[in-house]
């Protein structure tokens, strides 16, 4: 948590999990959440990782209970849960290219609303 909040406390850096949108206050930082439909995840792990899709349903359903268990053990919340995020996106309706678009436009208004 020490090291989540200073980096928080300096700007300028992307979290990736960790219970960073646990830690930092609302309006300090953008918390986003990225999904995709089950099979679409597995499709991609499969394909990025040269595994078989029953592989990969197996890594993707052990890596969601351990960042649920996580979440829930040391924060009380449930990660998957949009209210503790303020820009959830869908990556296979909008692509990455898209996602990232509007990841940056998301921030951009944040950063001018004074929050960041």
């Amino acid at each position: 948590m020490k090291v989540v909040c200073t980096i928080g406390d300096h700007g300028g850096a992307v979290l990736v999990g960790r219970g960073a949108n646990f830690v930092l206050p609302p309006g300090k930082a953008l918390r986003v959440r990225i999904t995709a439909p089950l099979a679409d995840r597995v499709a991609n792990l499969a394909k990025g990782l040269h595994i078989d899709a029953g592989e990969a349903m197996n890594r993707i359903q052990a890596t969601e209970s351990d960042r649920a268990a996580f979440s829930r053990q040391y924060f009380n919340k449930e990660v998957a849960d949009p209210a503790h995020y303020d820009l959830v996106i869908n990556s296979a309706a909008l692509g990455l290219d898209g996602a990232v678009r509007t990841i940056e436009a998301a921030y951009r208004a944040f950063a001018g609303s004074g929050s960041a």
